[in-house]
């Protein structure tokens, strides 16, 4: 399945059997037509008013298991979690998760981190990681709480971690950083 553009030119969104069939992000439209019914690949057309009303409902659902979120974008929130960690911040955000999933329908991805760099580097690996199963704290998981810490990620999280946490005024990561 792909969704696309308000005017259909392009792809905005796409199932994960889309992606493995090679359509990427703003992929145009008419380019792949012959591939998307080779495929049988199931079109539509973006429809704002419901992303915005799903969007709502997930956002609301949040609410339900912490007083503070932060809405950053339509598709994207921080949580804070920080009073929950007793009851072990895995096993929260895989019951936030489920709740999500089976009051909306929407699959969302956790990450858990003590920055909000962290917790979106722990969305990434809950997103791309199929043993993560949707959940990453990187504190349990990896032990990625501290500098240096980025040499354990693949690389392309490695220049995320420096890109995100370097100093300001740093143009590049030193070539240390990528072993």
């Amino acid at each position: 399945m792909v969704v696309l553009l308000n005017n259909d030119g392009c792809f905005i969104a796409r199932s994960n059997e889309a992606k493995a069939l090679g359509f990427e992000m703003g992929d145009p439209y008419h380019l792949n037509r012959d591939k998307i019914a080779r495929h049988g690949v199931a079109v539509f057309s973006s429809n704002y008013a419901l992303y915005g009303d799903m969007s709502r409902r997930v956002m609301e659902t949040y609410g339900r298991f912490s007083p503070e979120v932060e809405v950053y974008s339509i598709d994207e929130a921080f949580l804070n979690l920080a009073s929950f960690e007793a009851r072990g911040l895995d096993a929260y955000a895989r019951q936030i998760r489920t709740t999500v999933v089976r009051w909306t329908g929407i699959p969302v991805s956790i990450g858990i981190g003590r920055t909000k760099v962290l917790a979106t580097l722990a969305n990434r690996v809950a997103r791309k990681s199929p043993e993560a199963a949707g959940v990453c704290d990187l504190a349990a998981c990896c032990g990625l709480e501290y500098p240096g810490a980025a040499t354990r990620l693949p690389r392309h999280a490695a220049w995320f971690w420096n890109f995100a946490s370097r100093p300001r005024g740093r143009k590049r990561p030193p070539p240390a950083d990528f072993r």
